[in-house]
């Protein structure tokens, strides 16, 4: 059952909530940004708006001086002076429209001489001559205001309350939240949506991993997409389960192999016990029960011992004396080893120990060799042989121990180096070891960072292999 996350502790809620926030603030600024635009739009509307109402009241405000009656005169040199449309009864009703749409309304003669000022029109309104320039509007900071100058200079302004003008522009903005609210939750949904499925291959793989917990060694993570992130995360991972599984069946098997091992000894020495205790038995049995037992104690040593070097070598605590060596060295001092061992057997070894020059611990190297002639001794074939050889090849050291027995099912070489796993011929051989012989090689090889590698075919014999990185001779 699939357990639930705290919101808090939710990696897809913390990435949905940064997502909205983030998101939230774009959509607010551009939203601001559309407000801020409208109401420039409208204060620019509301200009162009009193432009045109100013130029059309410009000639009821200030209709042009008549000339027509002076022909043959001379003109004046300044303009009569136009005291303003106070009864001109159109200006009146089109002042009185404008200030129903809160505009208000100021006339200033050429003199600079306010000639009328609409009741509506605030005291900072107002038109002023700047010293040595001409008439200019000054609405103040709470006034928009548009001004018309006539040919001869006389000014009609027009001026409205900023607030109007933004509370026309105000009007678009609950328009404007609701379509910034529904972008944001559109959006949002989307992105929850798209984040919960971005995660999915994260909750595969901790399901896959809950599964694998509670025994299901063989499930594995199934991901779409190899090459994005989460794949390559996923193979990671398969890996690491292939190897978990793969470790913990070897256990398995030899927590039983060990037991099964150790219980052979264990077992002839309680019977032999038993038997001689029953009753009174002479001298001579009491010696063959203790030698039984001696030399059942000595079994279960050998692979206690062994299992100890390989418990060092798993935990890398076996620490190795590496010095300059040469493999030929190393053949040559284990060849004189088990000879007693051949002649025994009527097995014939030969050799061809070429220079091979490497870097290793020459006792655990011996001990390699040693194991590997054993072996090609005690399991092959009545007058058989064993070739042992030496060399380099590929910038590699490498020691070589060939011999023309029975040799290896294919489908087994794989698992020879596996710890107690024996043949089913070799179990029957009355000096068979405990099976960790090649076990112990590989780990003796792997601390050395070489390669023990084994080919055989079945009835032709077996060939193993044991190559290490080679260095300059220093003969």
């Amino acid at each position: 059952m699939e357990r639930m996350t705290p919101l808090r502790d939710s990696i897809q809620w913390r990435i949905f909530l940064y997502y909205t926030a983030i998101f939230s603030v774009a959509v607010a600024l551009l939203f601001a940004g559309h407000f801020w635009t409208t109401l420039q739009s409208a204060r620019r509307m509301a200009e162009t708006r009193m432009q045109k109402h100013a130029v059309q009241m410009r000639p009821l405000a200030f209709p042009p001086p008549d000339f027509s009656k002076m022909d043959g005169q001379p003109r004046p040199a300044e303009p009569p002076v136009m005291r303003g449309p106070v009864n001109n009864r159109d200006f009146h009703k089109t002042v009185a429209k404008l200030e129903r749409e809160q505009i208000y309304v100021i006339l200033v003669n050429w003199r600079g001489e306010e000639i009328y000022r609409s009741q509506n029109a605030p005291r900072d309104f107002c038109v002023s001559t700047p010293p040595g320039g001409p008439l200019t509007l000054k609405p103040g900071a709470r006034s928009l205001g548009v001004e018309v100058h006539t040919r001869i200079g006389d000014v009609i302004a027009l001026g409205q309350p900023r607030k109007v003008v933004e509370l026309l522009a105000l009007h678009t903005l609950p328009q404007t939240v609701a379509a910034a609210v529904s972008v944001l939750g559109l959006f949002s949904f989307f992105g929850f949506r798209l984040i919960k499925h971005g995660l999915k291959p994260i909750r595969d793989i901790s399901r896959a991993a809950e599964h694998i917990a509670s025994g299901a060694l063989s499930e594995r993570i199934a991901i779409p997409s190899q090459r994005s992130e989460l794949g390559q995360l996923a193979n990671v991972l398969n890996h690491t389960f292939n190897q978990l599984e793969s470790v913990l069946l070897r256990q398995k098997q030899f927590t039983a192999d060990a037991s099964h091992e150790l219980r052979t000894p264990v077992a002839s020495i309680l019977a032999d016990c038993e038997f001689s205790l029953k009753r009174e038995r002479t001298p001579e049995r009491y010696r063959e029960t203790i030698a039984v037992c001696h030399e059942a104690a000595r079994h279960m040593r050998k692979i206690i011992e062994s299992l100890g070097l390989l418990a060092r070598f798993d935990a890398k605590e076996q620490e190795l004396k590496k010095t300059p060596c040469d493999l030929a060295c190393v053949a040559s001092q284990a060849l004189a080893l088990v000879q007693p061992l051949a002649r025994e057997h009527t097995v014939e070894i030969s050799s061809e120990l070429n220079p091979a020059s490497c870097r290793g611990d020459t006792a655990r190297l011996e001990q390699v060799a040693v194991n590997l002639l054993s072996n090609a001794i005690l399991y092959n074939q009545a007058s058989g042989k064993v070739h042992l050889r030496t060399g380099t090849a590929g910038g590699n050291a490498f020691l070589v121990v060939e011999d023309n027995g029975p040799g290896i099912p294919e489908d087994k070489i794989e698992r020879i180096f596996d710890r107690f796993f024996r043949l089913d011929t070799t179990r029957r051989h009355p000096e068979s070891g405990s099976g960790l012989g090649l076990a112990i090689c590989k780990a003796i090889m792997d601390a050395h960072g070489g390669e023990i590698k084994a080919t055989s075919k079945a009835g032709k014999g077996s060939v193993l292999a044991v190559t290490l990185e080679a260095t300059p001779s220093t003969e």
